[in-house]
């Protein structure tokens, strides 16, 4: 009788406490959106995802399940990278939480702005032909302007901000990434 009463008693405790932390863990996903609803979208579109690629029901995706998705059939080897990334414990397992944390901050506008600033880094290293840390007008229309040359030296001529005639990796990925997350 005694310890059914010490049960109850923390039952009674502790039911605030978790009611309140499911709140919390229900709303994070709503946190990081304008609208609630796009957050519950999201959510509920990637327990979908979930749920399609874990093919044996048991509850985790399996680095081989994952690969069976589109991405492991457009790109094994992106599939797998994305795939450890997602596996926070790295135990080779993919819970419902870490899959649909990934899919959150793959939607986050930091996230977002960030992955295009790489993309833009990239790109301005492929463009500096002589690698000396600045695009020239020229080089800078080598790779844009094969289309419409004025064009592209109209727009090198915006981007260069201190009218210098060249692009430093900074004016060029500040440019670059603003445009990317717009």
């Amino acid at each position: 009788m005694k310890s059914l009463i010490t049960t109850l008693a923390v039952l009674a405790f502790a039911t605030p406490y978790l009611a309140s932390a499911a709140q919390t863990s229900t709303s994070t996903t709503h946190q990081k959106y304008k609208n609630p609803a796009i957050g519950e979208k999201v959510q509920i579109k990637g327990e979908e995802r979930f749920h399609s690629l874990d093919t044996n029901h048991d509850g985790w995706l399996t680095l081989d399940e994952f690969k069976a998705g589109r991405l492991g059939k457009k790109d094994p080897t992106k599939a797998e990278e994305v795939f450890n990334r997602m596996d926070a414990k790295h135990n080779g397992k993919v819970t419902l939480d870490e899959f649909n944390a990934r899919m959150n901050a793959s939607r986050n506008p930091e996230a977002i702005a960030e992955k295009a600033k790489m993309k833009a880094g990239d790109r301005f290293r492929s463009l500096d032909t002589n690698q000396d840390a600045v695009l020239t007008k020229e080089e800078y229309k080598a790779g844009f302007g094969k289309r419409d040359p004025a064009g592209a030296e109209q727009v090198f001529d915006r981007k260069d901000t201190n009218h210098d005639g060249k692009l430093s990796h900074d004016e060029f990925i500040t440019r670059m990434s603003n445009k990317a997350a717009k």
